[in-house]
């Protein structure tokens, strides 16, 4: 029997065309050599979407897969396969069609004679979608920041122009470094970042293509050198160029800025002030290790957190308990209707079987018809009686049945509620005695006396040396602490050499210096532009799980398929996938609070729910009309939010799946939607249009591309179109700075 034909068409005789004669030695590439030939002449019929013929030739394994025909691929054996034998005219209906609407022609006989060298060397390759570049182009003109991102307790800020990344130190105000890839000229992706993610680690994660990188900031080691220590201008601690006003501590460490006009002296109590050198007023005073004072406050955002999931629970199980309540009565009572409906029915079914025994009798003796005709009558009344009772048995039973079933849902979700309250008591409790901890740690850290201090050339940084911390360089404007340097003593004086290096002269008359410069390196790589695992495209969603140590990492082929990689970033070996999560490319990433799920949303226009222990799909959410470009959960997880290209944003009750607003309104695609702290208000970014809590930030004159907060809310990032970076703090809604590309 002749095999069916890999697209239909009419039965026609034809001639076999010619087959070069190629010698080489060398493998065949598929996608290099065989895909242009395929992809011209044969995919416009026989592709993942439209298979004529259920045969889809975009990869080797669909073609040993085959369609309608059978497998049109057998390795080693080109006369056997089909995909060779049709475009060799050697069946008798050749591909392609003489007459088609793709404008394919009849394969030469070079290509005939590579196709035939493949099969024979074993058919080797990938998918065509999966194909590589061969060619990269420059992206140095090209600016747009696709993506952004700021540490948890707003150190640094990330923002990608083109394929390039810079991070930002928000304490210096001022650029911290170019990240750029060792193997890449100048950059640090060879395509366009649309994703970045911070952890509580300071470690940042990019996504490029079929890359994913991690970067860690890392500063260099103090080296001893050999240099004599300089000698330091004269200034008596007892003795200021000026009088101080108000200074009652005595000064262990002072030093003097001459372009600035400002005096900083170091105190026995290890505090630290700035002062104006023209009228010896204070300018400033650094008291305190704001690192712990940092940490204090995000375990006082995590404790009012606690504290209103666990109230948000109580009132649940309030309501919880009440319908249950409510149920057990109306249980109670369909049982007592169902009773009496049993009853009520056996006196029918009794008084029916009565009259008809007086019918029977009436009709046995003979009695008169008009008799006979009354008790049927009466038996026919009693009849209908009998059925009407059923019916209300009937319904009686359906309503005790469903009040059973409603009353056992409400005491199933009574009871989970409850253990939730449990829970988050403990979640509560447990942030208590965090806090408690952390304020009894930072009690026994006394500040020891400052021992030398320095300047930086600019009068931008101050270094400040003492035994708590025995080398800290702080911005001298803002009072904000930048970097702790490890010399191996506390040093007794300090100077910077130029803007990047500060020299220490150490107890042993050592000296060592240290540059201020970071370095953020690769700590990590997934993935190579050249190959199609274990990222087959672009990856343009990346998101972190709370603990910091996992990491979930988006990607996928435009209009077939995507997936999702969950790293482990403490063993390499592991990866969890969770494949064909979405039937297109999936654009944003969000972990549920506790972890415990995975929200991703694609341009298929879903929104999906995974529950990751162990991965399974949870809910697909419906509701978008086009491309979904943001998501994010509040952080109590009782909503998540998403926005996207049909200028909406929604909603959603994660447990239910039920879309509970619809927000339009917006004149453009929302590109970034975020939750603002622990409340419900929301940071929207659309168009030239960025609102927290629904009012405009000022200073916006770019179209948005990507907009990020912190977690608690404090602080608000966007970029776009131009590359310039925005930082805004929350509360009052003021720009805190602006970084031009």
């Amino acid at each position: 029997m002749r095999l069916i034909l890999l697209a239909l068409c009419p039965t026609l005789a034809h001639a076999s065309l010619p087959v070069a004669s190629l010698q080489r030695n060398t493998q065949v590439d598929f996608a290099r050599e065989i895909v242009p030939v395929l992809k011209q002449n044969c995919f416009a019929c026989h592709n993942a979407k439209k298979a004529k013929a259920n045969l889809n030739l975009e990869s080797p394994q669909d073609m040993i897969t085959g369609g309608d025909s059978g497998p049109s691929l057998v390795p080693g054996d080109p006369e056997k396969s089909l995909v060779f034998t049709y475009s060799a005219h050697l069946e008798e209906d050749p591909m392609p069609p003489s007459k088609n609407k793709s404008n394919a022609r009849n394969l030469n006989p070079q290509e005939l004679a590579l196709l035939r060298l493949w099969i024979v060397q074993g058919a080797q390759g990938s998918s065509a979608t999966l194909s590589s570049p061969t060619e990269w182009s420059s992206l140095n003109e090209i600016q747009a920041s696709y993506a952004t991102a700021i540490t948890p307790k707003a150190r640094f800020a990330a923002v990608s122009r083109g394929n390039r990344l810079y991070v930002y130190d928000l304490h210096r105000g001022a650029l911290d470094a170019e990240l750029i890839d060792p193997a890449l000229t100048n950059s640090a992706h060879r395509d366009f970042v649309h994703t970045l993610a911070f952890n509580q680690y300071q470690v940042l994660a990019s996504g490029g293509y079929r890359t994913l990188k991690l970067w860690q900031r890392h500063l260099p080691a103090g080296a001893k050198v050999e240099t004599p220590f300089p000698e330091l201008p004269p200034l008596d601690p007892a003795s200021p160029p000026i009088a101080l006003q108000e200074l009652k501590e005595p000064i262990s460490a002072i030093t003097f800025h001459q372009s600035s006009q400002r005096i900083a002296t170091g105190h026995p109590n290890g505090s630290t002030r700035i002062w104006n050198a023209t009228d010896g007023k204070m300018i400033l005073e650094i008291k305190s290790d704001q690192a712990v004072l940092r940490e204090t406050k995000q375990l006082q955002f995590k404790q009012e957190l606690a504290q209103k999931v666990h109230d948000q629970a109580k009132s649940q199980l309030g309501n919880a308990e009440k319908k249950w309540t409510d149920l057990s009565l109306k249980t109670k009572e369909a049982a007592l209707a169902l009773a009496k409906a049993n009853t009520a029915l056996d006196q029918k079914e009794h008084a029916l079987q009565t009259q008809q025994q007086l019918v029977d009798s009436a009709q046995t003796t003979k009695k008169p018809k008009e008799e006979i005709k009354k008790l049927t009558d009466e038996l026919n009344k009693r009849r209908n009686e009998r059925d009407s009772s059923r019916a209300l048995l009937r319904s009686a039973q359906h309503t005790h049945k469903l009040t059973i079933k409603d009353g056992t849902t409400a005491a199933q979700n009574f009871l989970t509620i409850q253990a939730r309250v449990s829970e988050t008591e403990t979640n509560f409790i447990s942030a208590q005695e965090a806090i408690k901890a952390h304020q009894t740690e930072a009690a026994k850290t006394n500040l020891s006396p400052v021992k030398a201090l320095a300047f930086s050339p600019d009068g931008k940084s101050l270094a400040i040396a003492s035994d708590t911390f025995p080398l800290r360089l702080w911005n001298s404007h803002t009072g904000q602490d930048l970097d702790s340097l490890n010399p191996p003593q506390t040093p007794t004086a300090l100077i910077f050499t130029d803007e990047t290096t500060v020299l220490t002269h150490l107890p042993d008359n050592s000296v060592f210096a240290f540059s201020t410069t970071p370095a953020w390196i690769i700590k990590r790589q997934w993935g190579n532009p050249q190959k199609a695992t274990p990222f087959p495209g672009r990856v343009l969603a990346v998101a972190f799980h709370s603990n910091g140590h996992q990491l979930a990492a988006a990607s996928g082929i435009p209009s077939r398929h995507s997936l999702i990689h969950l790293l482990d970033l403490e063993n390499e070996a592991s990866i969890t996938t969770l494949s064909k999560a979405h039937l297109d490319t999936i654009t944003a990433l969000s972990y549920s609070p506790d972890g415990d799920q995975l929200a991703s949303a694609s341009t298929d226009r879903t929104i999906k729910i995974h529950q990751l222990n162990p991965p399974s799909l949870e809910k697909t959410l419906e509701g978008h009309n086009n491309h979904i470009l943001s998501l994010a959960w509040s952080p109590d997880a009782s909503i998540l939010a998403s926005a996207g290209v049909d200028r909406l944003y929604k909603l959603w009750n994660p447990k239910t799946g039920k879309e509970t607003k619809s927000q339009g309104g917006f004149s453009a695609e929302i590109a970034g939607i975020s939750f603002l702290g622990h409340s419900n208000q929301l940071l929207t970014a659309s168009a030239k249009e960025l609102k927290a809590n629904n009012q405009i930030l000022p200073g916006i004159t770019d179209t948005i591309l990507s907009a990020s907060t912190t977690p608690d809310g404090a602080f608000i990032v966007a970029a776009g179109n131009t590359g310039t970076l925005q930082i805004w703090t929350a509360h009052d809604r003021k720009t805190l700075h602006t970084f031009p590309k």
